[in-house]
Order: structure tokens, then C-alpha cells, then sequence
């Protein structure tokens, strides 16, 4: 929480605006009033289940680019049955694309791509012995960006992880683990654009 609360702060101090650019020689505007903007957000879900997740962001016209770093604690089902206690610490870097945003800054629909380094860990069931391993994912999403105040947003979307990389078959007392090859979650996050 330490850590987010730094990354808001140090956030809320770049609110960076491109300025009018004028063609000297036709004394005309050469480009129209661009804007780059930022952003946090959070995503309550992850806390509501004992981890975090925060991103940073910045967008220039149609596309974002994002950063997020979280602990998450994947839903039992995602496990197989002979291990309890999945979770993931990782780092992402995304590429957002907002085809039909209206205006400078970016809302409605979104779509992206990204790639994921993390650390897991995971619980043998029967003897409670934990293993630790390391994979790293390619990530599409898709989602809505809606704003319900003047720089307060909700962000629900629906993402799916493909494993690429990482320790397969880890041996924890007998058993053997390998991270699932596609994890689906689906969230909502709560932002805040400068």
C-alpha cells in the first residue's frame, strides 16, 4: 500500500501538455492541440482477496501506454487438484489501443497486448510443502473506460494470459505443478486521470 500510495504521488506531479506547434514559414497551425496525459489505477479485487494491483499510465491521442505491477491470488478452480495457494507477483508493460475514444482523452472501448514477468508460488495440498517458479506470459485484453466524474474512472475488462516461458513440472514433495498454458480474469479497475 506504501508503495501505491508513492506512485500516486509521484504521478499527480506529471500532468505533461504537448504546446501549439506553428509553421513558422505558413503561418499556419502545422498540428492540432495534442494532449499527453496520465493516470493510476487500482484494481479493488486484488485487495478485496488479500493482494494488490496498481498501474501507471500514459497516453498520447488514441493509444496508452501502461505499467502494472501486483500480487493476485487466482480463484481455486484455476488450480489443480492437488495444490491450494496460487498467487503471482508480476510486472506488465500493456499497449492499449482506444479505437473509438471521442475527444482527447481516452474512454469507451479498448483493446491490448502485453507481456508479463512473474514469480509464483504454490501450495502442495496433501503436505502443505510450497514451490516457487518463474513464467512469463503474452496478455490480450479487451474492455470499457468510463468516467464517472471530471478524472475518476471504472475500468471493468476481461483479459486472458498465455503462458510463453517458465519452470514446468516443479516437483513439490512427490507432486508435480506447471502453471495453467491460459488464465482468464476478469476485474474492474478504479483509475484517476491528471
Amino acid at each position: 500500500m506504501k508503495k501505491l500510495l508513492i506512485l500516486f504521488v509521484l504521478a499527480s506531479v506529471f500532468n505533461i501538455k504537448a504546446q501549439n506547434v506553428t509553421d513558422s514559414t505558413k503561418g499556419v497551425l502545422s498540428w492540432k492541440t495534442s494532449e499527453f496525459n496520465a493516470g493510476v489505477s487500482i484494481d479493488p479485487v486484488a485487495y478485496y482477496y488479500g493482494g494488490y494491483d496498481g498501474s501507471f499510465w500514459l497516453s498520447y491521442y488514441y493509444f496508452k501506454l501502461r505499467a502494472n505491477y501486483s500480487l493476485k491470488y487466482p480463484p481455486e478452480f484455476v488450480n489443480d487438484g492437488d495444490f491450494r495457494n496460487l498467487a503471482f507477483k508480476s510486472f506488465g508493460v500493456y499497449f492499449d489501443y482506444f479505437p473509438f475514444t471521442t475527444g482527447i482523452r481516452l474512454n469507451g472501448i479498448w483493446f491490448s497486448l502485453g507481456a508479463e514477468a512473474s514469480q509464483g508460488s504454490v501450495q502442495n495440498y496433501y503436505t502443505e510443502a510450497t514451490g516457487e517458479f518463474n513464467d512469463y506470459f503474452l496478455t490480450g485484453s479487451f474492455g470499457y473506460l468510463w468516467f464517472f466524474s471530471h478524472s475518476f474512472y471504472l475500468n471493468p475488462f476481461f483479459a486472458g494470459h498465455l503462458r510463453v516461458l517458465g519452470d514446468r513440472n516443479l516437483e513439490i514433495d512427490g507432486s508435480f505443478y506447471s502453471t495453467p498454458r491460459f488464465i482468464p480474469e476478469i476485474s474492474v479497475r478504479i483509475g484517476y486521470h491528471f
